[in-house]
């Protein structure tokens, strides 16, 4: 089924104003009108809907809304990634797409002492992120933070638990159930320093 974001919604119509969703329905994906298609507002609101008018010259689309769901295809806890940003730009780029697509709930880049890259493309980052929940059908963005020290990440609070990974660590028993809001932290490609595994320890 056909997915996009929708812009506006008077009663029970949903409008597809942005040129480029407009364009990637009605002239990639070629929607007919009666179709029905999944749309959605990156906050957890996901219609199903049917596709009444396909206006080209104004390139808006209206479509009638079926059913309402919330928060569907979403994890029942927040699962927040921190990690320092490989030094291949397109390694990046696939993290973001692939871990949206499995349910990270928020992203946040971390500076590591070991870290390579330090600057970052945030804002394509949130539009691959934005791109990716179209395709795995869930229906809130992930939150994509601005750069954090390492000092400032250990000063988030709230998690029920805190994974991360390197070499000389136990393995995660397979078995192990996870009901509560999750922090994974993955570092950099050098490795952590003796210092940050034991300020994670």
């Amino acid at each position: 089924m056909n997915s996009a974001y929708f812009q506006e919604k008077v009663e029970n119509t949903l409008l597809v104003t942005d040129k480029k969703e407009f364009h990637h329905l009605v002239k990639v994906r070629r929607v007919k009108l009666g179709e029905v298609i999944r749309l959605i507002d990156g906050n957890g609101n996901e219609y199903l809907s049917r596709v009444d008018e396909i206006n080209l010259r104004s390139r808006v689309l209206k479509a009638t809304i079926l059913e309402h769901h919330l928060k569907k295809h979403e994890l029942p806890f927040k699962l927040t990634l921190a990690f320092s940003p490989l030094s291949e730009g397109r390694a990046n780029e696939y993290l973001i797409e692939k871990c949206t697509e499995l349910g990270v709930s928020e992203f946040i880049p971390v500076i590591f002492e070991r870290s390579v890259k330090k600057h970052f493309r945030l804002e394509r980052w949130s539009r691959i992120a934005k791109e990716a929940l179209k395709q795995c059908n869930r229906s809130i963005v992930p939150t994509l933070f601005e750069v954090l020290s390492f000092s400032d990440l250990l000063k988030i609070e709230g998690f029920q638990h805190k994974f991360f990974g390197y070499l000389e660590g136990k393995p995660l028993d397979c078995d192990t159930s996870i009901n509560g809001d999750t922090l994974l932290v993955i570092g950099p490609e050098g490795g952590f320093t003796g210092e940050e595994i034991e300020a994670l320890l």
